[in-house]
């Protein structure tokens, strides 16, 4: 007996973004080469390993039994986002289905090479936060207790300077590693707290970017919030390309989103459509939504030009994110070298310079 899809959710997250590309990449080349999905994800599963291997499997089994593929699929419960069956729905039902899965690979693409260009952001920090660290733990087990013994044996005054680095020398069996371990504890917490909040459990899907501990770090705000409304604009181009109505197709956009406040002003707002309320009160205004894509929205509906001027709208705001990601890359390791690089420095010769000054000076007198 198969276990529960939301029990093997919950155990195992929403599928990877790469296991995502390729799921609708197979997906895509099966129906373009015209092979029934079910004998066609069988040869996926043989070739696959893991996780996917498994969703593979157990949709072409689905498949057999005579369910369909959006059937299939929200079957799997969390492990696919909600978006991407209701794009699969609105292919079929508009008879545009490989453009629609092609549109999904592009723009799950584009989100998995800001999140490398993110990662790859900070690679070089980290390393100076690393090599700094170690470097002054390492003073304080070799050459410190070197200048205490040279201290006591001189039998010289100490003053406030020299107490603060005993101090640090005597504990450092205690920070040293205490630190690090706090830092991985923290760093874990917060991971295991994004995973269980992600937005793919609320339908948004692998490719929505969650900020976690880096919203720290100056500036990446502006990335992390142009991206998500990037995916915004672009799944409401889409969906509202494909038929999908529009109360929906916004609900659904803002879910693959995964900011909470993007996702409850567009609730009240898709209500507001369906009420029948004019767009211009319709969509309020909110910080979640910046004036110039409201505006743009609101001049689209207007004109019946909305997934055409969401797709540039999309453009737009992925250029922005990724434009702050690479000035970021460049600025925040300079910076941090020169803060972190310049502070250890200074401490370094505060922790070795002043104690020799001071053994030099009562040795002179």
């Amino acid at each position: 007996m198969s276990t529960n899809p939301s029990r093997r959710a919950d155990r195992g997250g929403s599928i990877s973004l790469d296991e995502f590309i390729l799921l609708n990449e197979e997906i895509r080349s099966l129906i373009r080469a015209g092979v029934p999905l079910d004998l066609g994800l069988r040869g996926t599963a043989s070739r696959v390993g893991g996780r996917l291997s498994e969703i593979a499997d157990r949709l072409a089994r689905r498949l057999e039994g005579g369910a369909s593929l959006e059937d299939a699929l929200a079957a799997e419960g969390d492990l696919v986002p909600a978006v991407y069956r209701s794009l699969l729905a609105a292919g079929f039902r508009s008879g545009r289905i490989e453009e629609v899965l092609g549109s999904v690979s592009r723009f799950a693409a584009s989100m998995r090479d800001l999140s490398a260009e993110i990662r790859r952001m900070l690679i070089y920090p980290g390393a100076v936060v690393v090599i700094a660290y170690t470097l002054f733990v390492g003073l304080n087990v070799y050459v410190t207790p070197r200048l205490m013994t040279t201290y006591e044996l001189s039998r010289l005054q100490t003053s406030w300077w020299i107490r603060v680095i005993e101090m640090l020398q005597a504990t450092v069996g205690w920070w040293g590693p205490g630190i690090p371990i706090a830092a991985a504890t923290i760093l874990l917490a917060e991971w295991l707290w994004s995973c269980s909040t992600s937005a793919s459990a609320r339908g948004g899907g692998p490719a929505a970017i969650q900020p976690g501990l880096l919203r720290l770090i100056p500036g990446f705000r502006g990335v992390v919030g142009n991206a998500r409304l990037a995916r915004f604009a672009h799944l409401l181009s889409v969906l509202t390309e494909f038929e999908v109505p529009f109360p929906e197709a916004l609900r659904l956009s803002a879910a693959g989103t995964g900011d909470a406040r993007l996702i409850l002003l567009v609730e009240r707002a898709a209500k507001s459509a369906e009420a029948g309320q004019p767009p211009d009160r319709a969509i309020p205004e909110g910080r979640a939504l910046p004036p110039l894509l409201r505006w743009l929205l609101l001049l689209s509906l207007a004109q019946g030009t909305l997934p055409s001027t969401m797709r540039h709208a999309a453009d737009v705001y992925e250029q922005r994110a990724l434009t702050r990601a690479e000035w970021i890359q460049r600025l925040l390791p300079s910076v941090l070298v020169i803060v972190l690089g310049g502070g250890m420095a200074l401490l370094y010769a505060l922790s070795l310079f002043l104690p020799l000054q001071s053994v030099w000076r009562s040795l002179s007198t």
